[in-house]
C-alpha cells in the first residue's frame, strides 16, 4: 500500500498526466474543426469516455492509438495533487505557498468535475418587448406525451427523457418499447435518426425505411453545430397506429385511443427558470465590412412583481440565482432593415461558475507567497555573505 500511495503521489506520474492532457487537448482541438465542438466532447472529455481513439489517419486508415479519456485522466491527476501536494508534502510554514497553490489546482479540478456533470446549456431568444421563464436545451431531447380534454387543453404530460431516447438510437431498428403508468398504450420507437428530414416516397420505402402516410424519413449528414441538428424516429403503438416524429415539425401528432385524445411532440428539452426576462430593446453596431462590432441586449429581471433592468453585452453576462445569461447572437440577420430584431441568449445553469476563478485566484495567491519567499530568502542570504566578507 504504501509503494501504491508513493506511486500515485509521484512527480513522475504527475508529469505523465499533464502530458497527456496537453495531448488529449490538442488532438481535440484538430478533430474540433472536423467534427465540431459538442460531438468532439463528448469523445474526449466526458466520463463516459474511458478510451479515446483519435482520428488519426495513415493512407485514409484510422490508425488506432487509444488514449484514456481525458476526464479520467483529470480524475488520476486529482488524487495524485492530493496525495503529494495536501497528504504527503512536508508541513511547514515554508511550504505554506506550495499547500495553498496546490488547493487552488486541486479547486480547479473539482470545478470541472461539478460543471461536467450537474450544469445545464442552453440558449432563450426573445423579440423586443417579449417575455420569457424557460431555456431550450441545445443538445437534449425529449419525447412529450400530452394528455388532452374535450376542449383540446392539456391536463398531463408524460416525458421520455434524454437517457431513453439515446438508447432508443443506439438500438437501431430493433428499437425499444416505453410504458408510462396511466397511459393506456405503450411506445415501439425505432429507427431514431440524428438529423433527418422527412420525405415524400409513395406508398412503398425502399430498405427498411418505415414508411407512414407515404412518407418517410430520410438521413442526412450529421451538423458540426449539434444544436441545428433535426432529429425523428418511427413510432408504432399496439393497436396498430404508427406515424413519424420530427423534431422540425411545428405541430405535435395527434392521436385518439378508447375516446382520448393525446399529443406527441419531439423536440429539445426545455428547463423552467424561478424568474422572467423581457427583451425591453436590443442594439447592434457594425464594422463597415458588414461584421457586427458589438450587440447588447437592455432586459427586465421579473420576480415576485419586482424587476431590476440589466443591460448584456459581450463579456459581460447577467448573473442571478446560479443561472447566467450570456450575449450569444441575434436575428435575424437578413432582410428589410426595419425588421423586427430578437436577441439570443446563451442561458447556463451551473453551480460551479465562479469557482475556476475563485481557484485561480487561490492558486496565484500561493504561487506569490512561495516565490516571495524564495526570493527574500535569496536576498537574505546574499546580504549575509556581503556582510561576513
Amino acid at each position: 500500500m504504501e509503494r501504491i500511495i508513493k506511486f500515485l503521489s509521484g512527480f513522475r506520474l504527475a508529469s505523465a498526466l499533464l502530458l497527456l492532457l496537453l495531448i488529449l487537448t490538442w488532438l481535440g482541438t484538430l478533430e474540433q474543426v472536423e467534427h465540431g465542438l459538442h460531438q468532439t466532447i463528448q469523445k474526449y472529455f466526458t466520463w463516459k469516455s474511458v478510451i479515446v481513439i483519435p482520428d488519426i489517419t495513415i493512407n485514409g486508415k484510422l490508425l488506432p492509438i487509444p488514449l484514456p479519456g481525458a476526464n479520467w485522466v483529470g480524475a488520476l491527476l486529482f488524487i495524485n495533487m492530493f496525495l503529494g501536494g495536501i497528504i504527503r508534502i512536508r508541513k511547514n510554514w515554508k511550504k505554506a505557498g506550495v499547500i495553498i497553490a496546490h488547493f487552488g489546482i486541486i479547486f480547479l479540478l473539482v470545478s470541472g468535475a461539478v460543471t461536467q456533470l450537474f450544469s445545464q446549456r442552453g440558449n432563450m431568444a426573445l423579440y423586443e418587448g417579449e417575455t420569457s421563464d424557460y431555456a431550450q436545451a441545445y443538445h437534449d431531447h425529449v419525447i412529450e406525451i400530452s394528455e388532452l380534454n374535450a376542449e383540446g387543453a392539456v391536463k398531463k404530460v408524460h416525458i421520455i427523457d434524454s437517457d431513453i431516447i439515446s438508447k432508443v438510437q443506439k438500438s437501431g431498428r430493433e428499437g425499444r418499447s416505453v410504458n408510462f403508468e396511466g397511459l393506456p398504450f405503450s411506445f415501439q420507437m425505432s429507427h431514431y435518426l440524428k438529423n433527418c428530414r422527412p420525405r415524400a416516397v409513395g406508398p412503398i420505402a425502399t430498405g427498411d425505411r418505415p414508411t407512414v402516410d407515404g412518407y418517410a424519413l430520410f438521413k442526412v449528414a450529421v451538423d458540426k453545430a449539434d444544436e441545428a441538428n433535426l432529429n425523428g424516429c418511427y413510432v408504432k403503438i399496439p393497436n396498430g397506429q404508427e406515424f413519424l416524429l420530427f423534431s422540425g415539425a411545428y405541430e405535435p401528432y395527434t392521436l385518439e385511443i378508447d375516446g382520448a385524445q393525446y399529443a406527441v411532440s419531439l423536440r429539445k428539452a426545455i428547463w423552467k427558470m424561478p424568474f422572467q426576462v423581457k427583451l425591453d430593446d436590443f442594439n447592434a453596431e457594425f464594422f463597415p465590412t458588414g461584421k457586427p462590432k458589438k450587440f447588447e441586449s437592455f432586459v427586465q429581471r421579473i420576480e415576485g412583481g419586482l424587476s431590476e433592468n440589466v443591460r448584456i453585452y459581450m463579456n459581460h453576462p447577467m448573473r442571478y440565482k446560479g443561472y447566467t445569461f450570456y450575449q450569444a447572437s441575434w436575428g435575424p440577420q437578413e432582410g428589410e432593415p426595419n425588421r423586427t430584431l430578437f436577441s439570443v441568449f446563451e442561458v447556463v445553469k451551473n453551480p460551479a461558475d465562479q469557482w475556476p476563478k475563485y481557484s485561480i485566484i487561490v492558486t496565484s495567491f500561493g504561487l506569490i507567497g512561495h516565490f516571495g519567499y524564495m526570493l527574500g530568502s535569496y536576498i537574505f542570504r546574499q546580504t549575509k555573505r556581503k556582510e561576513a566578507k
